[in-house]
């Protein structure tokens, strides 16, 4: 999410997958928090399987 600093407004909210085989199961994501530079942890929903995942990300290279 990217908040504007003069009036707080949201200005813009991004979503993205994360997969690891097919399209079809790719993971998109409800919410994530900044650990720190390079690390976030993010919480995945999976409706057809009535299941939630706490993923965590971190940049490499």
């Amino acid at each position: 999410m990217q908040i504007d600093e003069k009036d707080m407004q949201v200005k813009r909210i991004w979503t993205f997958a994360v997969s690891n085989g097919k399209r079809e199961n790719n993971r998109h994501f409800l919410n994530e928090d900044v650990i720190d530079d390079n690390t976030m942890l993010a919480l995945f929903h999976g409706k057809s399987k009535h299941r939630f995942e706490i993923w965590k990300k971190q940049l490499q290279g």
